[in-house]
């Protein structure tokens, strides 16, 4: 009686073990399927559900004011109690202004000294309100106080590329943007502690998109959240994808079909609700692409009337969304993020 009493166990046990593992089999195909989006043309309709109400535009092409005088404006940042610093490449500084568009004082210029920058090329701002400037000229990080003080200049690699900072203060640097050249890495971000020490390496780069005369369409803009994920969209591919803080792949989203060879020209930013934003051209027109946190497309929509340039850059501070305008009008426009029920 023991024996058949004990037999049955162990036929129970396989049947049930059988079933556990088809099920978290199952499970696996589920969450390696949801790491892979694509998103058909039905997806491809407008958003109404997000509008975007203009607040201000800071800088002009005739201001009187020099402040307010900008060349080649390439990045901004904003402090915790919202000041605005916009980074005005071509003149070699820094601008900061207060939260309503008025200007408070400038760090930097021109040249190899101290808190001097020859080809600043991005900007960051850490918890502590100091500023990182991705110097290409002097190929190094640039960190500068709250004073505008030079902290330490870091070299990070061979060559200085486009930097975000994240919650812990460590450096997410991209080596494949559109800001920079691959320089024999096989991955697609570096990171980097406080100090510039490397700590280690997120995404794995194919051998596509090491092909000498295929890397274009593989350049990248790249975003960082709150919670340290990385997202990048790239120069020539309909895809977007996001890594957590420590490299492990969440998920690579398709666009539609109907959109595939539309070239993302200002990057990718994150909401304060999780919203991922792409900007993309289609026939001369760039249009705002918006997905959940989970790479589905919701839908689209199309620029502000008040800014009219093809050649931009799509900045997101929690409901803050900065388009910079630096190749027509030369300056930045705020707009809210206003979620619709």
């Amino acid at each position: 009686m023991i024996c058949k009493i004990i037999k049955i166990y162990i036929i129970i046990s396989i049947i049930l073990t059988i079933i556990s593992e088809t099920i978290f089999a199952q499970q696996i195909d589920k969450m390696q399927e949801l790491k892979e989006i694509r998103n058909d043309n039905s997806k491809w309709v407008i958003y109404s559900k997000i509008k975007l109400d203009f607040v201000q535009k800071i800088g002009e092409l005739d201001s009187k004011d020099d402040n307010y005088l900008f060349y080649w404006p390439l990045d901004i940042a904003l402090d915790d109690v919202g000041n605005i610093y916009i980074l005005d490449s071509g003149n070699y500084r820094i601008q900061k202004f207060d939260p309503s568009g008025g200007y408070l004082e400038t760090f930097g210029r021109k040249g190899q000294g101290p808190g001097e920058f020859e080809i600043p090329r991005s900007l960051d701002i850490d918890s502590k309100g100091n500023m990182y400037i991705s110097d290409r000229g002097n190929n190094c990080l640039i960190i500068l106080d709250t004073k505008g003080k030079e902290q330490r200049r870091l070299r990070l690699g061979s060559k200085t590329l486009p930097v975000r900072i994240n919650s812990k203060n460590e450096f997410v640097m991209g080596l494949l943007c559109l800001d920079g050249i691959l320089m024999n890495y096989n991955k697609k971000f570096m990171i980097f502690d406080n100090n510039g020490n490397h700590l280690y390496n997120v995404g794995n780069i194919s051998g596509n998109e090491v092909a000498s005369a295929g890397w274009a369409p593989y350049f990248f803009r790249f975003a960082v959240d709150d919670e340290d994920n990385i997202y990048l969209a790239y120069n020539g591919i309909n895809r977007i994808e996001k890594f957590d803080r420590n490299g492990r792949h969440i998920f690579t989203s398709y666009y539609p079909h109907k959109i595939i060879g539309t070239i993302p020209t200002t990057g990718i930013e994150v909401d304060s609700k999780n919203r991922i934003w792409v900007e993309i051209k289609i026939n001369n027109e760039q249009i705002l692409m918006i997905f959940n946190e989970i790479g589905i497309l919701l839908g689209y929509i199309t620029k502000p009337q008040q800014f009219g340039s093809l050649l931009s850059k799509i900045r997101i501070f929690g409901d803050k969304l900065f388009l910079i305008d630096f190749s027509e009008q030369l300056c930045v426009y705020e707009y809210k993020i206003v979620y619709k029920n």
